[in-house]
């Protein structure tokens, strides 16, 4: 992480207000970026000295990414990076696949111009970037706006849960899956166009046709990986 906290515009929108929104972005960021991995032990002093802030945002921060799916509480260890293994991340597809068409459906509905312009804004950054570790937090921020535009909180609410463990495996794996970069932001052009004609058939078309090379490389890797733990010697 690099070091205090400064107020600077986000990537979806104005200037968050309070420290522990802030803190809290920095950490999901660092989370999903790879920087702290998981498993990692989050010492909340250690955090508060690294961001220059109290205590109080950051354990605030990390009950918030706790309901997120980021997190982990220990009654030992305290809070840790999560792990997904493959059992969940089968689950995790199975659930994404199935409510992705109603979040197409709503979020080509209900799609505001401004929400639309900072879809585009993001993916203007996304254009820019080559390497997974600056992918991954511009990409969660693409999806976590596409789902606010649905306009529905429990559904918002239910996604983010998903998204946040989908997008812990994504982190684990980026090292194995750099092609996915260049692929993934040009599978978000016809995302766009579909949501700017608020075409929710091809809108759901679009995000599958996104989503599916994801699911399949990254569920690949964590096979491959629990398939190696499993082999004599391995621990």
């Amino acid at each position: 992480m690099s070091g205090a906290l400064v107020e600077t515009e986000t990537e979806t929108g104005p200037p968050r207000t309070t420290v522990h929104e802030r803190v809290r972005r920095s950490l999901r960021d660092d989370i999903l970026s790879g920087v702290r991995k998981p498993g990692e032990h989050l010492r909340q002093s250690a955090l508060a000295a690294d961001l220059q802030v109290s205590v109080a945002p950051v354990r605030e921060a990390l009950r918030d990414l706790a309901a997120e799916g980021y997190v982990r509480f220990d009654p030992r260890r305290g809070a840790t990076v999560r792990l997904v293994d493959l059992t969940e991340l089968l689950e995790i597809r199975m659930l994404l696949e199935a409510v992705e068409p109603l979040v197409a459906r709503l979020a080509a509905e209900r799609v505001t111009a401004e929400e639309l312009a900072r879809m585009r804004s993001v993916q203007e950054r996304l254009e820019q970037v080559r390497t997974p570790e600056e992918h991954a937090p511009l990409d969660a921020a693409f999806h976590d706006l596409l789902t606010a535009a649905t306009r529905s909180p429990r559904l918002q609410a239910l996604v983010e849960s998903l998204n946040g463990s989908w997008h812990l495996a994504v982190a684990a794996a980026l090292d194995a899956v750099p092609h996915r970069v260049a692929e993934a932001v040009a599978e978000h052009r016809p995302v766009l166009a579909a949501l700017a004609a608020h075409d929710a058939a091809a809108l759901a078309s679009a995000c599958l046709a996104h989503r599916r090379p994801a699911w399949d490389a990254v569920e690949a890797v964590v096979r491959r990986r629990a398939q190696d733990r499993a082999l004599p010697g391995r621990s």
